[in-house]
């Protein structure tokens, strides 16, 4: 979207009821004002996906010297949002509900394309009607395991697994999960 539409991107991020992922130039548009008024002012469910740098612009203050999870339900309890903070061991919060940490994916998935397919699996599941955290929670599982797919049945190396590969698998994920 880019930040020329700063307003309207606030706008909707702040007034529409329908549940929504928030991440890249929204995240960015976020970031640029007061996050605690806008996220608390939001009329509908919100899941954030920030990526540590995003992480950091979100809350450029963040106590030093606090835990990776700490500051995660911290962040959550404060703005009301649903966060799944992308990384090594994606960790997913939402304020009431206990704190989760995916154990699936490897370091070949920081690659260009990734974000993109979590936010468009995470909407996928939250528009069939699963809450925030759910849909945080296996997407994020479904995203780590697609990627481990490609590289452990020999459609990509670890290092060069791409958005493409993962998509690709997912459907093969899915019936791993569901006991297929």
């Amino acid at each position: 979207l880019g930040l020329e539409r700063a307003e309207e991107v606030l706008d909707i991020v702040e007034k529409d009821t329908r549940p929504m992922v928030v991440d890249a130039d929204a995240l960015n548009v976020v970031s640029g004002g007061d996050v605690d008024g806008i996220l608390g002012r939001c009329a509908g469910a919100r899941l954030l996906t920030p990526h540590p740098g995003e992480m950091a612009r979100l809350w450029p203050g963040r106590p030093e010297g606090e835990g990776r999870l700490e500051a995660a339900r911290e962040f959550a309890e404060r703005t009301g949002v649903t966060l799944l903070w992308k990384g090594a061991r994606s960790l997913i919060v939402e304020e009431g509900r206990v704190s989760m940490f995916n154990s699936t994916g490897h370091p070949g998935m920081a690659s260009g394309g990734m974000g993109d397919v979590l936010t468009g699996v995470t909407a996928a599941w939250m528009g069939q009607g699963l809450g925030a955290y759910e849909a945080g929670c296996l997407g994020s599982w479904l995203l780590g395991r697609s990627a481990e797919r490609a590289s452990w049945y020999g459609l990509s190396a670890e290092e060069s697994v791409t958005a493409s590969d993962v998509i690709t698998g997912l459907g093969q994920a899915l019936g791993e999960l569901r006991g297929e």
